[in-house]
């Protein structure tokens, strides 16, 4: 589980049944480079794109990634 890894059980929110923040850590670290998006270079690339439309809902549906939050 990648929640021992990271050494967390803490929850993203407080919402009831929210997403490990070990779970989420683990998202975020595999959403972009899923994408063939592996360094700053590409994302900046990527913006305005189609590619920069996927980056985008990848990453917003990591839990805790909403606007404002990340």
């Amino acid at each position: 589980m990648h929640h021992t890894t990271v050494g967390t059980l803490n929850r993203v929110s407080t919402q009831p049944g929210a997403a490990l923040k070990g779970e989420a850590a683990h998202q975020a670290a595999t959403a972009l480079p899923g994408l063939g998006i592996d360094t700053a270079t590409r994302f900046r690339q990527a913006q305005g794109t189609d590619l920069g439309t996927q980056a985008e809902t990848a990453w917003r549906a990591v839990p805790g990634q909403r606007p404002g939050i990340s």
